[in-house]
Order: structure tokens, then C-alpha cells, then sequence
């Protein structure tokens, strides 16, 4: 038994990790699939003109990704406000605004999965950006050049030297020079799709080396006046050490050579993220804003939920092109041609329009403007809902919500024609329950016709149309 527990274990851990390495290399497989631009920026010559370059592009990213941020809380915003008054206003209301709020539930959830797909590859991105950033800013901050550094002899012996010298004194670096016109254009989604051909940052290290007897005076000798000075620089571009080879000069040359290795995430990576990132990006502005027209007029369900809701159309019934004309009618008169009226008929009507909501205590009816936080929507929602559950119930038990006047006209007593011609006058005939007087017929007093049936009738079609327009928007409610 111990034997199998330790085979389940092993297995389940084995499993693991094959799962693992298959993501791993299903996500090493698509990496490598990514081609980087195929069309190439102007290069940045200069570790300034390539912060200005990065600057401007995290720029662009960021500014997409807070917009399609703000766009999907205000789309959550108005979903929820015309939900609202399309189950919890008039029937006038449940027609104009009901197929939009089905609607507007089925864009907000695109836009949601449009940013849960694409925000991760502009954060990757991003991320890749601020690495390269920091290269070029840490290699402008390295560069400086140190005092020299002097070792003097005495006593015409190297034993006897003194030091001096040889302070780094590193100052702020400079306002930037030297970046082009292209390295400060701002980055348009069709400048973003190209390789922007960034130099990898890189900051220069040399010491440098020498003998003189002061500026201009090579040494000659080894006494007090001829002075070994060494040198310190880190500098932008490269550094090229000594040939070997070394003639009688005051100037100092170059003993070692380095550079600085600052580049954390490489250009040809950075390449392939701004393939992702040029598509992530147009994914996200194409995240449709409710609050525009533009954002119904492209979704050809639109048609259905007009039908359905604002016409009425019974759900069995099955859409046909007959149907066509009478549902662009619709849609002209509720929302203008082509959904051009929108904003006037509809969005800034939306928040004077009044609903019914409730609290711990009592219902009350509200203009949804005065509704500003989620808690009033979800309620003024739930009063809706609570509406379209009570007409449904009615219609599986329609004698239970009777008008008062109907339930006494189906308890009247049935009276035969015998007890009612006895009275003559009006007032006698009135006073018996279940006859009526007529002056011209004969005989006067007679009983009453039977109109119960037919009120029940009209009261469950009433009932019908009623529900077809409030249950409708908590049927597409599951968009």
C-alpha cells in the first residue's frame, strides 16, 4: 500500500512536470514563430535619442492600456444604467432601451476578453522597454571622467613613489543633446508596427595611461620631474585599448578597455514583443464605446432584439425577410438612421429616465441620474426582476391577480329570467344581483350576459404583451 502511495505521488509529480514543459515549449514554440518588423525606424544614434524613443513609446502604450481601462468601466457603467431602465422603467422605456442593454451585456463581455487577451502582452512589453530605459540612463549616469592620477618618483628610484590624485567626482548628467527628429515623434499605432532599431545602451570604460613631465612634456628620464599619470573614464561609444606600441609622448594611452554590459533585455527580443505589442494595442482601441451609436449599428444581432423586444415579435415565431422593413422602421424611430440619432434619442435621455428601485425599508422611483452608485443599479435591476418573476407567475395562475372588479363579477350569483322580469322599474331591477334593466326590450329586468370569459381573455393577452416586453431583457440577460 506505502509502495502505491509513493506511485501516485511520483506520478502526479511526474505529470506536473510534463505538463509544464509542454507550456514551456508550446510558449518557446510561438516566441519563435514571432517575426520582428519588417519595416525599420531611422536609427537612434545616441543613448539620449533612444530614451527619447523608448519615452515615446511606453507613452503610447501606456496611454492605450488607461483608455481601454476608463472605456471598460464606463461600458460596466452603462450596461448596468440601461439594464436598469430597460427592466425597471415604463413599457415605453423597456422598448427603447431593452435590445440595447441585451446588447450592450454581449460587447462589454468582448471588450473584457479583448483586455484579459492583449493587457499581459503590452505589460510584457512594457517591461522590456523600461529595462532597455534603464540601460540608457544608467549609462548616462556612469559617464565621467576622473582627476589623474600621478606617481611621482624621488631619490631617482619607483620604490620612493608618492600617489596623488585620481578622484571621481561624478556630477548629474547633463540636459540631453544630439536626439533626432525622428527618435521625438510621437508613436501612431501604424509608426508603432516597425523595428525601431534601437542601439544596444552602452557606456565605455578605459584607464588610461602615461608619462610626463607636465602638459605637452614627454618624459625622458626616471627622475622627480618625470611623472606617471593614470586616468580614469567611462564614456559613451567604445574605447580602443593600446597597439603595443608606445613612442615618446606626454599624452596619456589607453592600457585597458571594457564596456559596460547594460543591456538587460536584447533588441532582437524587444523586436519580437513590438510585433505583439502593434496587434495587442489595435486589439484594445477596437474595444467598442456603449455610449456611441457606432457601437450597435455594427451588430447584427441588434436586428434580433429589436424584433423581440421592441416589436414584440413572440419568440416561437420564427424571423424571416418579411420582417426586415418593419424592424429598420424600429430601429430608425427609436435610434435614427444608421443609429445616427443615438445620443440624442437615447444617451442623454438615459439619465432622466425613471425607475423603480428599492432599499432595506421601502420602494421608491428615481430618476437613474440620482442612482450614482452600483448598489441603486443593482437594485432598480433587481426591482425589474422581481416585476418580470411576479408577471410570470400571474400567467401560469392568472385568476390569482384578478382586478378586484373582475373577481366580483365572477362571485355574482346567476339569475334565471323568471327572478329577474318580475321587477318593473329601474331601481328594483338594479337592487337584484345578476340582472340588468333595459327600457326597450322585454321584458324590462333580465339577467345579465356572461362577460366573465371574455375579460379573463383579454386580461392574459394584456398580461401576455406585458411580460413580452419586461421578460424579454431578463431573457437575453444571460449574454
Amino acid at each position: 500500500q506505502r509502495s502505491e502511495i509513493k506511485y501516485e505521488a511520483w506520478s502526479s509529480k511526474a505529470f506536473s512536470i510534463v505538463i509544464i514543459l509542454a507550456a514551456h515549449m508550446r510558449q518557446s514554440s510561438t516566441a519563435a514563430e514571432v517575426q520582428p518588423p519588417k519595416q525599420v525606424r531611422e536609427e537612434c544614434a545616441t543613448n539620449c535619442g533612444c530614451l527619447y524613443r523608448v519615452g515615446k513609446l511606453k507613452e503610447k502604450i501606456e496611454t492605450t492600456s488607461s483608455t481601454a481601462e476608463a472605456k471598460l468601466k464606463s461600458n460596466a457603467e452603462a450596461a448596468g444604467q440601461l439594464l436598469a431602465a430597460g427592466l425597471s422603467g415604463t413599457t415605453g422605456d423597456t422598448i427603447k432601451f431593452g435590445a440595447l442593454a441585451a446588447q450592450a451585456m454581449a460587447i462589454q463581455q468582448k471588450g473584457t476578453e479583448l483586455y484579459s487577451q492583449n493587457a499581459p502582452i503590452l505589460r510584457t512589453y512594457l517591461r522590456a522597454l523600461n529595462q532597455l530605459e534603464a540601460g540608457y540612463i544608467i549609462a548616462r549616469q556612469t559617464a565621467t571622467t576622473s582627476t589623474e592620477a600621478t606617481m611621482t618618483i624621488t631619490a631617482s628610484h619607483y620604490s620612493t613613489h608618492t600617489f596623488a590624485g585620481g578622484a571621481i567626482n561624478r556630477q548629474p548628467p547633463a540636459a540631453c543633446r544630439g536626439e533626432s527628429a525622428e527618435d521625438k515623434r510621437d508613436v501612431s499605432t501604424d509608426l508603432l508596427k516597425r523595428r525601431h532599431n534601437f542601439k544596444p545602451p552602452n557606456a565605455a570604460v578605459a584607464v588610461e595611461l602615461g608619462c610626463n613631465k607636465g602638459k605637452g612634456n614627454a618624459c625622458d628620464g626616471a627622475t622627480a620631474a618625470d611623472i606617471i599619470k593614470a586616468q580614469l573614464k567611462y564614456t559613451e561609444g567604445t574605447a580602443t585599448q593600446h597597439s603595443g606600441h608606445r613612442t615618446s609622448v606626454a599624452t596619456l594611452a589607453t592600457m585597458i578597455a571594457d564596456a559596460l554590459p547594460l543591456e538587460i533585455a536584447s533588441t532582437n527580443e524587444i523586436d519580437k514583443n513590438t510585433t505583439l505589442a502593434a496587434a495587442a494595442v489595435q486589439a484594445l482601441e477596437s474595444i467598442a464605446d456603449l455610449s456611441t451609436g457606432a457601437s450597435y449599428s455594427s451588430e447584427s444581432n441588434m436586428k434580433a432584439l429589436v424584433a423581440r423586444i421592441a416589436l414584440g415579435i413572440p419568440l416561437e415565431q420564427k424571423l424571416s425577410d418579411s420582417n426586415d422593413q418593419e424592424i429598420k422602421t424600429k430601429i430608425k424611430e427609436l435610434y435614427g438612421e444608421a443609429y445616427g440619432e443615438f445620443t440624442t434619442k437615447v444617451w442623454n435621455k438615459l439619465p432622466d429616465t425613471t425607475v423603480t428601485y428599492f432599499t432595506a425599508t421601502e420602494t421608491k422611483t428615481e430618476k437613474l441620474k440620482a442612482l450614482s452608485k452600483p448598489e441603486g443599479i443593482a437594485t432598480a435591476i433587481g426591482a425589474g426582476l422581481a416585476k418580470a418573476a411576479t408577471l410570470q407567475m400571474q400567467t401560469k395562475c392568472p385568476t390569482q391577480s384578478m382586478p378586484t372588479e373582475q373577481k366580483d363579477k365572477a362571485t355574482e350569483p346567476t339569475k334565471t329570467a323568471d327572478e329577474c322580469k318580475k321587477h318593473k322599474t329601474s331601481e328594483a331591477c338594479k337592487k337584484e344581483a345578476g340582472c340588468e334593466f333595459n327600457e326597450k326590450k322585454e321584458p324590462k329586468c333580465f339577467p345579465k350576459a356572461e362577460t366573465d370569459k371574455k375579460d379573463e381573455k383579454s386580461f392574459s393577452t394584456n398580461l401576455r404583451v406585458s411580460v413580452s416586453h419586461v421578460f424579454a431583457a431578463l431573457i437575453f440577460l444571460s449574454f
